[in-house]
Formats: C-alpha cells, sequence, structure tokens
C-alpha cells in the first residue's frame, strides 16, 4: 500500500499541519460532534490520531484506545475524489493502513462518519467492508451575511419583530468571555435541565473542553440578554472553530413578573453579531428533530426544536454507518 498515507497524534502536528487539520477538518462536518468527544481526547488512555492523505486532501480525527481506533469525526473519506467502487475502497483501505503503521497494537478500527444522503448511498452500495448500525442525525445551519444591517434584513419577520419589541421593553444584551462567568452560567443551566429531564455534563467537563489545552483554538463566548426590571434573563454558550459556530448550550430564568418579551431570540441575536465580527458566516443549532420525533407529545426537546425552526435555517441531514473491520 502507498505509505504516504500518514496518521500522527494530535499533540505532534506542526504548525503547518494544525491549520491545515484546522481547515479541512471543521467545513463540512458538525462541530457539535467534535465537542461531544472534546474532553475525552483529554484522556491520557485515549491518544488522537490525524490522518492525512497523500495530496493532504482529507483530515480525519481517531481516538486509539488500546488495541481499538475509532474515528470521532471529520470526512475520512475525500469524496470529491472517489468516482467508482474501486477509488472508494482504496480510500478506507488507505486510511486503516495508516492507522495501522502508526500503532501497530492496533486489532481492529471502528468508523463512524457523518454522511449526506446521497454520500451515504454510494457507501452502502459499493464499500466491501460491511455497515453495522445507521444512525440518522439532523442539524439546522443559519448562513450568516456579512453585515449586522444585511443579517437583520435577512432574519424571518417575524424574528425581526421580536428582537426589536424586546429591545424597546429595556432588555439588555451582555457578551463576556467564558472564563469570567462559566461557573455561573454552568450552575443556572445545570438546574434549567434538570427541571426539564434533560441530561448535562458535569463542570469539570465543559473546562476540560473550552480551557484544558490550548492548541485545540477552540473560542467561546458567554452571551446574556437581561430584563432587569423584572429578575429575568436568557444566557446561551457559544462557541466556534475555524469558519462554524455552535449554540452549544444555554438556559432561561423568567420570573412571573417578566412581560411578553424574547430573551432567547435577542441572545441569539447578539450571537450572530458575534459570529460576524469574527469573521464566522455558518452558525449550527445544534440538532432539530426529524418530523415523526417532533410529533411526539413526550418529546423533551419539542419545545426547543419549534423554537430552532423559527430562525428558518437550511436544514442538513446525515447518515451515520458504523464500519468495523480488523487492522491488516
Amino acid at each position: 500500500m502507498n505509505g504516504s498515507w500518514v496518521a500522527k497524534p494530535l499533540f505532534a502536528l506542526s504548525d503547518a499541519e494544525k491549520i491545515l487539520y484546522r481547515d479541512l477538518y471543521v467545513p463540512g462536518f458538525p462541530l457539535s460532534q467534535t465537542l461531544e468527544w472534546g474532553y475525552a481526547l483529554r484522556d491520557e488512555v485515549q491518544v488522537p490520531f490525524v490522518v492525512f492523505s497523500p495530496e493532504r486532501r482529507v483530515a480525519s480525527l481517531f481516538t486509539v484506545s488500546g488495541t481499538l481506533a475509532e474515528c470521532v469525526n471529520g470526512p475520512v473519506l475525500d469524496w470529491s475524489r472517489i468516482h467508482s467502487a474501486r477509488e472508494l475502497n482504496e480510500q478506507v483501505s488507505m486510511v486503516v493502513y495508516a492507522l495501522h503503521k502508526s500503532n501497530s497494537g492496533l486489532r481492529s478500527i471502528r468508523i463512524r462518519p457523518r454522511l449526506q444522503e446521497k454520500e451515504f448511498v454510494f457507501l452502502r452500495e459499493h464499500l466491501a467492508f460491511p455497515l453495522d448500525q445507521v444512525d440518522e442525525a439532523r442539524s439546522m445551519i443559519l448562513d450568516l451575511q456579512e453585515t449586522e444591517d444585511a443579517q437583520l434584513r435577512a432574519l424571518p419577520a417575524r424574528i425581526r419583530n421580536e428582537i426589536s419589541r424586546s429591545l424597546r421593553s429595556g432588555v439588555r444584551v451582555v457578551s463576556r468571555e467564558t472564563s469570567d462567568g462559566i461557573s455561573d452560567f454552568w450552575g443556572f443551566t445545570r438546574e434549567f435541565y434538570r427541571e426539564r429531564g434533560l441530561p448535562l455534563p458535569e463542570e469539570e467537563w465543559i473546562r476540560g473542553l473550552l480551557f484544558g489545552n490550548r492548541d485545540w483554538a477552540l473560542k467561546s463566548k458567554l452571551i446574556s440578554a437581561f430584563h432587569e426590571e423584572s429578575g429575568s434573563q436568557a444566557s446561551l454558550l457559544l462557541v466556534w472553530f475555524g469558519g462554524v459556530a455552535l449554540y452549544f448550550f444555554a438556559h432561561e430564568i423568567r420570573t412571573s413578573s417578566c412581560p411578553k418579551i424574547s430573551l432567547n431570540v435577542c441572545a441569539q441575536w447578539e450571537a450572530m453579531m458575534a459570529c460576524i465580527r469574527s469573521g464566522v458566516r455558518h452558525y449550527d443549532l445544534n440538532g432539530v428533530l426529524a418530523p415523526h420525533e417532533a410529533s411526539k407529545e413526550a418529546e423533551p426537546y419539542r419545545g426547543v426544536d419549534f423554537y430552532k425552526r423559527k430562525f428558518k435555517g437550511r436544514e442538513v441531514e446525515y447518515r451515520s454507518p458504523t464500519i468495523c473491520f480488523g487492522a491488516p
């Protein structure tokens, strides 16, 4: 096999490779999957590896633990260069080979790429390796404009009206550094999630993710919308990496004296402005429900799904098959 396929530990990348990895790794894939695994990458048992193709057109992230390598995220396959079943299987084999050569103790490899429908169909029909479980995922992407005025005009009229009415009612929006308020934010978010029966990691997890490794190049802001007269607020954690930002966690505290205003929408508006000021053009609202899920009365995320869809973003669907095979 071609030995120019290379797998390197994340900590061993050169500055040029880090830039290349950042640029190739993020744009086509939801940031959320990266972040769900982010803290695990700092576990001493799991070592993150990046796989590069000869042309440096593919960057994939795997964690190696014992004799098993698992794909965390990344394209895995360079679809722009796959035009036949032979090329597809050759690329998968090269990824496997690169990982195997980087760690001779590997005995099995598990890949879970997130693919759009046409990519999934091609892979299912032509991949020589069997597909096991296939999961589905959806997200809502806001493709942002270059200026505040242009972005405001691009929003649905209902959202524009909610922002205007809320700001006239005395809502104040604040953007601050995450390190200045993560403990308070996480405490309020924990209570908010607990009341709704939603899971939330421990504060140690989010601190490790945001502040544990400067090479991770993850940026973040805490954004809050306050109505001080009623003591109400809505806050969210905005994170971005490369050209994609993510609406990560949020909470709302609404008192009985709070008027009919949209604190969450005001916080989202400021998040969009923070993205535009940072040169980020794609804002991932971090998952929406499939229609059959949203129709279930007992679905805990039903209200969140309705809220996200008000922004009329671009819905993206993914298939995530599990591919298991032994190392050569």
